[in-house]
């Protein structure tokens, strides 16, 4: 989980285990699959399957603009 201090960004997180739920072309050893060896780089069921499970993950490029975070390198402690 990324935790920010200072109130300039909001936690990005992705608190659930969804390794069980990894089934067919989404599974691999150990976990999920990484969606970008699987799909054609766009919206569809398999990147809904992980956005709707984890609504601050990008889950292809150019996902929603609420999936992109940038915060103000002076206001950030990590």
């Amino acid at each position: 989980m990324f935790n920010p201090s200072g109130g300039k960004c909001h936690a990005v997180q992705c608190t659930i285990n969804i390794n069980s739920e990894c089934v067919g072309q989404r599974k691999v050893p150990g976990g999920c699959n990484n969606l970008c060896t699987i799909i054609q780089y766009g919206p569809n069921d398999l990147s809904g399957f992980f956005k709707q499970r984890c609504p601050d993950a990008c889950s292809y490029p150019k996902d929603d603009p609420t999936s992109l975070f940038a915060c103000p390198s002076d206001t950030t402690n990590y």
